[in-house]
């Protein structure tokens, strides 16, 4: 994996996080911490990862960025996901690997 790294940060106290938002996508994965409000805490941006650990540690890194409780982690990406499981039923092209996986693992509140 590439460790190309944009990152944003806006310095607002300790407020408590509503969550991380992670995008992941053909070319790049993306993410966001936001507070209870919805505002934008910090930002970040990384070539598509192209192996389940790679999803992983780009979500690990995230999480210890945050300056408080992360509450609850949205991922999103393209092809077929159960909405009530999260398995990703059909994933085509370079995301392949996630295929059987559940987007839901690791969604509670650190």
């Amino acid at each position: 994996m590439h460790k190309h790294h944009e990152r944003q940060s806006r310095g607002r106290g300790s407020r408590r996080f509503s969550g991380d938002r992670i995008d992941i996508g053909g070319t790049a994965i993306k993410a966001a911490i936001v507070d209870v409000r919805g505002d934008l805490l910090e930002s970040s941006r990384e070539p598509s990862p192209r192996s389940l650990s790679a999803v992983h540690d780009f979500a690990h890194s995230l999480l210890k960025r945050a300056k408080g409780p992360v509450c609850g982690i949205g991922i999103g990406c393209k092809g077929v996901v159960d909405a009530t499981s999260s398995l990703v039923k059909s994933l085509p092209g370079d995301l392949h690997f996630l295929e059987g996986q559940l987007l839901s693992e690791g969604d509670q509140c650190r």
